[in-house]
């Protein structure tokens, strides 16, 4: 398993407790990528604000949560659990129901790159090409 936890700057300050999390298995190349944004305080309850899963390997429901297309349709590969979507069930369910809305991502996201790319831009990390390719690149 290939993992990365980094803390994140906002304007030029370490926020404390918040950080930029990846994951991904080493035999499975450019298959179930997931990067999270995760508030992780001193004390009480932890967990993710935001996330990306680039071709994972489940479908996700959004079991009428939300109105839309969306609604109770299938999303299929990457798709993106979005703060906006998902803070208004509060932080409790957010992180209990690890972000229970999901949208797919409309970008082409060919490779690894492509997503660290997307990932920057949809969240504003300006250093996001300093995150190493997993090892499977050396393979």
């Amino acid at each position: 398993m290939w993992e990365l936890n980094a803390p994140l700057d906002v304007d030029y300050i370490t926020k404390e407790g918040f950080y930029l999390y990846g994951a991904c298995a080493v035999d499975e190349p450019e298959k179930n990528v997931s990067f999270s944004l995760l508030y992780k305080p001193v004390s009480g309850l932890s967990g993710p604000i935001a996330r990306i899963d680039w071709l994972p390997f489940h479908d996700h429901g959004n079991k009428g949560r939300i109105t839309g297309p969306w609604s109770w349709a299938t999303v299929k590969g990457t798709h993106i659990h979005s703060y906006d979507l998902n803070s208004r069930y509060g932080w409790d369910r957010m992180v209990k129901e690890n972000l229970p809305i999901a949208l797919p991502v409309d970008a082409e996201l060919r490779d690894f790159n492509g997503l660290l790319e997307y990932v920057g831009q949809t969240w504003n990390i300006s250093g996001i090409r300093a995150i190493p390719t997993p090892e499977w690149y050396m393979i």
